[in-house]
């Protein structure tokens, strides 16, 4: 950001998911009519089961850090 920005306080609360303990900060960035929508449903077989096991994974960690 600009030093203007920065004097209006712009990203002043901001957290970087990168510096957070467990690489989440829980932060929700959709709009409340978005929130809880399930945009992918892995299955069981093949690879896809290891990302649903994966975004289970994150979903978990999101839900901890709030």
């Amino acid at each position: 950001p600009t030093a203007l920005m920065k004097g209006l306080g712009y990203g002043q609360d901001y957290r970087y998911d990168h510096t957070e303990d467990g690489l989440a900060t829980g932060q929700e960035y959709l709009p409340d009519c978005l929130k809880g929508v399930k945009w992918y449903e892995p299955t069981n077989s093949g690879f896809e089961k290891t990302l649903g096991e994966r975004i289970a994974w994150w979903s978990n960690q999101k839900k901890n850090t709030r």
